[in-house]
Parts: structure tokens; sequence; C-alpha cells
């Protein structure tokens, strides 16, 4: 059994550029080379979500696009 809930955008084409923009000014940055990525994780500055995903804590947060 999962209790798992997920919560995921939907972003229209058109808006790609404008979602982009809103990301670049919240000072999100470009780590690597553009390539296929099938999913993307925010976290906060702590690393909440990703220390509860290494310590096994159910249920659990995730922001995914």
């Amino acid at each position: 059994m999962s209790f798992r809930i997920e919560e995921k955008l939907y972003i229209k084409s058109e808006h790609i550029l404008d979602f982009k923009e809103f990301l670049t000014k919240r000072s999100a940055k470009q780590l690597y080379k553009p390539r296929l990525i099938k999913s993307l994780y925010f976290d906060d500055l702590n690393f909440n979500m990703y220390n509860d995903s290494i310590e096994g804590v159910v249920p659990r947060k995730k922001i995914r696009i």
C-alpha cells in the first residue's frame, strides 16, 4: 500500500518562457548542459525533502515538474 500523494503542474508550451523567467527571478540556476530530463525536483534551502527521502520518512513531500 502506498501513501504517496503527488501534485503535478502542467505548463503549456506557450508558458515555458514565462516559467523559466519565474525560476530565474528566484535564483534558479542551470547546472548542466541542455539534455532530456524526465523529472525535475525542487527542495528548500535546508534540503528537508532530500533528507526526508534519505531517512525514509513516510509520507514525505516532493516537488517535481
